[in-house]
């Protein structure tokens, strides 16, 4: 269970899920310790963005 992960892993929870984001390809910034920030480039296409928030969804959601 992803609770059991996080416990085991001693880590804050915001670098834990960056982690995660990034293991499954969306780079994110810890920004305190449970703050996530997701800073796309100006120059981000929709499909891009939707793509983002897709894989953000997918892994919040596995956590949860």
């Amino acid at each position: 269970e992803a609770r059991d992960d996080f416990k085991a892993s001693g880590k804050i929870p915001s670098i834990w899920v960056v982690q995660k984001l990034m293991d499954a390809g969306l780079l994110t910034v810890a920004a305190g310790p449970k703050v996530i920030r997701w800073l796309p480039p100006m120059n981000t296409t929709e499909d891009e963005a939707r793509e983002g928030l897709r894989i953000m969804h997918e892994v919040l959601s596995s956590i949860a």
